[in-house]
């Protein structure tokens, strides 16, 4: 698998402490999948790696219905034992070249935050390179955004897919994508929406509408 030549420009990232029943979070995942999401990061924080398993088997399994790239954020045993496409890792996290070496088969993003980082990550094995964030963001309020033009310039030096995240939502996102993101991270404006699925669909219909799917 690669993502090399094309990354679906909606990448759907859950990004809090679930506290809602495991069924009924599987059942939102599903329904966004319903509606034609395609990239999924599971990502959350605060949980024990027994619950975040459980919870990455049942996305996992979904699969056997939908084409669909699933990510684990962190942890890539967890992507490997539950059957995920691969595993996104911070600046913090295990490197990509130790990810490959132990789970070749995983699909490696990394996380970065500044040009420097950027250029670094370009060295690097991984599938593609995650840039944020881009405007203040509510799930990490103490980050300083990149903006707009960091994008634009990494843009221009990048032969990986870009993603990019950080107070992306409805509004924003095609500027998002027109200034060069091969995919857009949305986390809560999709996930605390009442009905993720609902505004899955709004998403897509905008992606449509502006010529980013055909």
């Amino acid at each position: 698998m690669s993502l090399t030549d094309k990354i679906f420009p909606l990448y759907l990232v859950t990004g809090r402490k679930i506290n809602k029943p495991i069924s009924d979070f599987l059942t939102d995942i599903e329904d966004c999948l319903k509606v034609g999401a395609k990239l999924i990061q599971l990502r959350e924080k605060g949980i024990s790696a027994k619950y975040f398993l459980e919870i990455s088997k049942g996305i996992a399994s979904f699969k056997n219905s939908f084409k669909f790239t699933f990510f684990v954020n962190d942890r890539p045993d967890i992507a490997f034992i539950s059957g995920a496409d691969g595993v996104h890792v911070g600046q913090e996290d295990v490197p990509p070249e130790y990810v490959k070496k132990f789970f070749p088969k995983l699909l490696v993003g990394v996380s970065t935050h500044s040009e420097l980082e950027f250029e670094m990550a370009m060295n690097k094995n991984v599938d593609y390179v995650a840039l944020g964030p881009i405007f203040k963001t509510s799930t990490k309020p103490k980050s300083v955004p990149v903006g707009i033009g960091l994008l634009k310039k990494v843009r221009k030096i990048s032969q990986k897919p870009i993603v990019a995240i950080g107070g992306i939502n409805l509004e924003n996102f095609i500027e998002v994508l027109e200034a060069g993101a091969d995919s857009v991270a949305v986390c809560s404006d999709i996930f605390n929406a009442k009905t993720p699925a609902k505004r899955v669909e709004e998403y897509i219909d905008k992606l449509t509408k502006n010529g980013f799917l055909l």
